[in-house]
């Protein structure tokens, strides 16, 4: 188990939920806000109703684990309220089932701790124009199954039973409808699931509520310590269920800010849901200096489960040029050098299964970042000290036999790539993120590890066929839906 331990946030819910990190989703936007105070665990499983919620909910929290988790925040009912369909199969739960159901949830969370809060969001609406648009394509037996009118229903007895439970909830059906063209804005083009637009919408009410709560400790972003701020948090380990493969993904800002903006954290953690956790350890402004202090506590080493792959990212920082001070960031090449060696030594001591891959310092926009400044402002963030940083670290992965990402000659093969690749010069867009998650995909595709760490190759979470699995095209069998990603899968292939 990575350290230092921290408050566990568990999102459990359908596809709503499984495909939050996706498109700047709301669960990427938690990650961003809650790097370094708390670990956002995804359990969302698409297609799944209560009634399958409700047959796996001792083995995903156990009532018998050491710690539990600080919140859990929970969806069903989209998939509940669609309308029975002829054939008897689908995922239809009638109403009164619907409600006693996410009951029997909420006593069973409320069960875990003292300390566990819980939130319910309620069905959000669909657009069912967008939807049925082409109704021999998206409902070719002319059956509409998905209604805001049920819709409407499933959401307001969820509503009251938190009302009759003292449960925080979320009235998404409400909060989607004041957006502004609300249906033209809030979806993907499937009508049903999130944009980021929608998903904006849901992270802005979690928050209110997070922050207007009277819990104590309060569980908002900003009332939470940062770790290794002042003192790391200190307790047992935790475990939400059934247990994955745990990457985790560790460096400075380039690493802490990897759910924001549709980073590349947030496109592996999509790729993987229902696969592996993905686990945030992002330090911004930091060096391998402050790395190996409290490598350690980061990966102890007498942990029983030890991660399945580590992702390892310094040099940005250690490559900034002295300052006239001596102060500030700067390492020394050589030191850096035996700094990331310690690093791989600790690392690959975990466990014979950990698998770890080195990211080499990226190119900077070194006009973006200075601009117009003062010309005798000390230029302290160079591309030619970053090419020598970059180098060496890729020259101690092949001395150490590790898997190595060249980020340096990666971006500066996108065309443009000082104008599309940077927000500020130094930390990634969208675009940049999305090359370095396809150099990840690449590596972890092409290594013969065992097992294989790529996405396609592991295991689904419950991915056996289920009765309540949506109706195929013929009306007659039910679809497992559980290996789909819904979004971009082209682009991962």
């Amino acid at each position: 188990m990575v350290g230092p331990v921290r408050p566990q946030f568990v999102l459990f819910g359908s596809s709503i939920v499984q495909l939050s990190y996706s498109r700047q989703g709301w669960g990427a936007i938690l990650s961003h806000l809650y790097a370094r105070k708390a670990d956002i665990v995804l359990r969302g499983y698409s297609g799944w109703n209560s009634r399958r919620a409700l047959q796996v909910l001792d083995e995903i929290f156990p009532k018998n684990a050491c710690e539990q988790p600080s919140l859990i925040i929970v969806y069903f009912g989209g998939n509940d309220s669609i309308l029975p369909h002829p054939s008897g199969r689908g995922q239809h739960v009638p109403l009164q089932e619907y409600i006693e159901n996410m009951r029997k949830i909420a006593i069973h969370l409320k069960s875990l701790s003292k300390k566990t809060r819980i939130i319910f969001l309620s069905a959000p609406p669909i657009n069912e124009a967008q939807i049925y648009a082409n109704s021999e394509t998206s409902d070719p037996l002319g059956q509409r199954l998905r209604t805001n009118e049920s819709l409407r229903l499933y959401s307001e007895v969820c509503l009251e039973l938190c009302r009759e439970m003292n449960i925080k909830a979320i009235d998404l059906w409400s909060a989607i409808q004041k957006r502004d063209n609300w249906r033209d804005v809030c979806f993907i083009d499937d009508g049903i699931h999130l944009s980021a637009e929608g998903s904006t919408t849901v992270a802005k009410e979690i928050l209110k509520v997070l922050e207007e709560a009277d819990w104590e400790p309060s569980l908002h972003w900003k009332s939470l310590p940062i770790e290794f701020e002042e003192e790391s948090l200190k307790g047992e380990k935790w475990v939400v269920g059934p247990v994955r493969p745990q990457f985790v993904l560790f460096g400075s800002s380039i690493v802490q800010l990897s759910y924001s903006m549709a980073g590349w954290g947030a496109i592996l953690t999509h790729l993987y849901a229902r696969k592996a956790d993905i686990v945030l350890r992002g330090y911004n402004g930091w060096n391998s200096r402050n790395a190996l202090q409290v490598l350690d506590e980061i990966f102890p080493k007498n942990d029983s489960e030890q991660p399945s792959l580590v992702i390892v990212y310094f040099g940005g920082n250690d490559s900034i040029l002295p300052h006239p001070s001596c102060r500030g960031q700067h390492v020394h090449l050589q030191e850096y050098i035996e700094n990331m060696r310690k690093i791989a030594i600790h690392l690959k001591s975990l466990s014979k299964k950990t698998c770890i891959i080195f990211l080499s310092a990226p190119p900077v926009n070194e006009a973006q970042i200075y601009g117009n400044s003062d010309p005798l402002r000390p230029r302290l963030r160079t591309n030619e000290s970053l090419r020598r940083y970059s180098e060496a670290c890729l020259e101690l992965c092949r001395e150490m036999n590790i898997k190595a990402i060249d980020l340096w000659s990666a971006i500066q093969k996108r065309d443009n790539w000082q104008d599309v690749c940077f927000i500020d010069g130094i930390h990634l867009s969208a675009e940049g993120s999305k090359i370095v998650a396809k150099e990840i995909l690449k590596v972890l595709e092409e290594a013969e590890w065992e097992p294989n760490l790529h996405w396609k190759s592991m295991p689904i979470e419950f991915g056996e066929d289920s009765p309540y699995d949506p109706i195929g095209p013929d009306g007659k069998t039910t679809t497992n839906v559980s290996s789909w990603t819904f979004l971009e899968t082209t682009e991962w292939d």
